[in-house]
């Protein structure tokens, strides 16, 4: 019987769409995965087809963008990574969030514990601009830094993009005995 419901959930969940998951697992293989970048205190995998950039545009630490939908396509969905002095978290937090509130809708905020029991800030917010586009950011405190990880995605296509940008998110990982986070599995094709 539960082998029945067990299939039934996955051939529904294929068939609506949702079969593009990511677990937040953590796996050894990166068979999947273009590269990682790994910097001295933390390491972020990206899918095949995005592209890293490390040259500190826009004072990031890095940014990765997904390629163009199709030629019309205006906007690359990108993570992207900065490092700023902060007294603590929550302190960032709210500054961020009256920010946010005072430019735009504040979707989502909420302390989270990921996979590899790293503690985290999560904040979900659009602001006042066309296209409408969406920002899930991860505030991180270690190191006596804050490290802001966002995500930037359109709206209008949430369901193409977030899943890989999300693979992205959930694959930053800060090194503990030197040593690099493995990847998350994920069940997706990237484009």
């Amino acid at each position: 019987m539960l082998k029945h419901i067990l299939f039934f959930f996955f051939v529904s969940a294929s068939a609506s769409g949702f079969g593009q998951v990511i677990t937040q697992q953590y796996c050894r293989s990166v068979s999947n995965v273009k590269d990682h970048y790994n910097a001295v205190e933390y390491s972020i995998y990206y899918p095949p087809s995005w592209t890293l950039d490390t040259s500190g545009l826009l004072e990031t630490q890095f940014i990765v963008t997904s390629p163009k939908d199709n030629e019309e396509d205006a906007f690359r969905e990108n993570v992207s990574l900065r490092v700023k002095d902060s007294e603590n978290l929550h302190n960032f937090v709210v500054g961020s969030e009256n920010w946010i509130r005072n430019n735009g809708s504040l979707l989502e905020s909420r302390r989270r514990i990921n996979d590899a029991r790293q503690e985290y800030h999560l904040v979900v917010y659009t602001l006042n601009e066309q296209p409408e586009l969406v920002y899930e950011q991860y505030y991180f405190y270690k190191y006596k830094f804050l490290y802001e990880l966002t995500f930037v995605y359109e709206r209008a296509h949430f369901l193409e993009n977030r899943t890989a940008g999300e693979y992205v998110l959930n694959s930053f990982g800060f090194k503990f005995n030197d040593r690099a986070p493995a990847p998350p599995v994920f069940i997706l094709n990237f484009r």
